[in-house]
């Protein structure tokens, strides 16, 4: 599809084009305008590079410009079509070896500024044509988005996909979820059990089955919610702002959770998920019902897809340029570091980050529960979860998060303050600051002003122990009434001190 999509760019502006294949394509993907070759025989197949490349150059005669998007192709078959040809241009999901004049790799993980200066000094003597800029995506429909009274649900897994796994998850979704919503699952061209997902189609009204299209666009920008794989639908999505729950299916799917925020998604799993069924059921709840909510986050983003990467690159293999040294040696602006300590409160848009930081060793090990927390259970909390939590800052760098939660005991309230540190290492002074501008905050609040805090400190954490009765905090005897509520209402383990004031 990306080939066709740049083929028919390419032939409006006068070119001649010709698409090779392995084998004869029969279905959907032909276009009458484009030529189409196939360069094996039914019972060949690709065997190597060289075979590869062999046949390739007894078909492709006349010189011009060659596009390959194929894993398989390394720099042996670069290195013989480069002797026979004016150009050859890449289009890869990885960084490997090449002999290619031009390489485009749309991965969000190149909207990060850093990882962008680095590969592209890494590939002095080749065109890097990095990030979702160059997105081979099809025109934006300009249509409006047709109105309905149900929650309509995208299945999407790729156009090879084994739909096996989309049949099991609809199977049992089908019984926990509503009846206002709406099942479409998009058959790929190449997609095995296909039968399945037919047959389940016929039992149920809820359940709609989208054949396969060569303008997968056309059909999304009416989704309400898009469930599928981490390939080219991150763009397509993204241009519509269609909320979405991306699965990486397959290796060339890991792409940087970073990147994909910066587009508008913030939600990605692992395959392994799909099986918890219930988690599932209750995150497509979360998006029914905190839609408004999610489109904000979505409309807060900082990099726009837009349909012009196939123009972008028609006019980089074109443009005149004397060198071939590509690098942008882009001068980096240094902020002066500020020693003013100041706060920002956590926004939807740190959903993902929140994680981490919580998930570190630093501060998992000084935690009730040490366990690592899964995405699909951080997503779920964080929408159930009134948690207000605010950054700490020194001047631009980030040193902790402050939170703290409401617990009740015998109809009493307890307020139970916390933190997270974004290092490993935090210096004593930046630590006392952010403890003691915490206390301020809740003990001038006059929401929590007259609520009794408890403090939770593991017995190994000498350092806070010792600063413990400087902040204030009282030790509660283990045979007191309220220690031992609280114990069992946070179920915490006797290796930790109960404090309060």
């Amino acid at each position: 599809m990306r080939c066709l999509r740049l083929a028919q760019i390419l032939r409006d502006k006068g070119h001649h084009c010709k698409i090779f294949t392995d084998k004869k394509i029969t279905n959907f993907l032909l276009n009458k305008k484009i030529k189409y070759q196939s360069l094996y025989l039914n019972r060949e197949s690709f065997s190597s590079e060289e075979y590869d490349a062999k046949i390739f150059l007894q078909k492709a005669t006349i010189s011009g410009i060659v596009f390959v998007d194929d894993y398989r192709i390394g720099i042996r078959w670069q290195t013989e079509i480069k002797r026979k040809h004016k150009k050859l241009i890449i289009i890869d999901d990885f960084l490997k070896s090449y002999k290619a004049d031009i390489v485009v790799n749309t991965k969000p993980n190149f909207l990060d500024e850093e990882i962008n200066r680095n590969i592209l000094s890494k590939y002095k003597y080749t065109k890097m044509l990095l990030g979702p800029k160059y997105a081979i995506i099809e025109d934006k429909v300009k249509k409006r988005k047709t109105k309905s009274k149900k929650f309509k649900i995208a299945f999407y897994c790729g156009g090879g996909s084994d739909l096996t796994i989309i049949f099991q998850i609809i199977k049992k979704l089908i019984f926990l979820i509503n009846k206002n919503i709406e099942f479409n699952v998009i058959l790929g061209p190449h997609s095995s059990n296909k039968s399945k997902i037919l047959k389940l189609g016929k039992l149920s009204r809820q359940i709609k089955i989208v054949n396969p299209s060569k303008n997968l666009s056309k059909m999304i920008k009416n989704f309400d919610l898009f469930i599928g794989s981490a390939g080219i639908s991150i763009f397509e999505t993204a241009l519509y702002k269609v909320p979405s729950i991306f699965i990486k299916f397959v290796k060339n799917q890991e792409v940087s959770i970073s990147g994909l925020e910066k587009m508008g998604h913030y939600f990605l799993l692992e395959k392994k998920d799909l099986s918890k069924d219930k988690k599932i059921s209750e995150l497509i709840d979360i998006f029914q019902q905190k839609k408004e909510r999610i489109k904000k986050m979505i409309d807060k983003r900082e990099f726009d897809v837009d349909d012009n990467g196939k123009k972008r690159i028609v006019d980089e293999i074109f443009k005149k340029s004397k060198t071939l040294n590509y690098f942008n040696k882009k001068k980096l602006k240094y902020l002066k570091k500020e020693k003013k300590y100041k706060i920002e409160q956590v926004k939807d848009k740190f959903i993902n980050e929140y994680l981490n930081i919580r998930n570190n060793s630093v501060n998992r090990l000084q935690s009730i529960n040490k366990k690592i927390i899964n995405k699909i259970d951080h997503y779920i909390w964080w929408f159930r979860n009134d948690r207000k939590s605010i950054i700490f800052k020194k001047g631009n760098e980030k040193l902790m998060i402050f939170f703290h939660d409401i617990i009740k005991i015998d109809n009493k309230e307890f307020l139970v303050p916390g933190w997270y540190t974004f290092k490993k290492k935090i210096s004593f002074l930046d630590l006392m600051a952010g403890i003691n501008f915490q206390y301020k905050l809740l003990t001038k609040s006059k929401k929590f002003k007259n609520i009794p805090q408890i403090g939770i400190i593991n017995k190994n954490n000498k350092s806070m122990i010792e600063l413990a009765p400087k902040l204030k905090w009282k030790p509660l005897n283990k045979k007191d009434k309220i220690a031992i509520e609280i114990r069992k209402k946070i179920k915490i383990e006797n290796k930790f001190m109960i404090y309060t004031r």
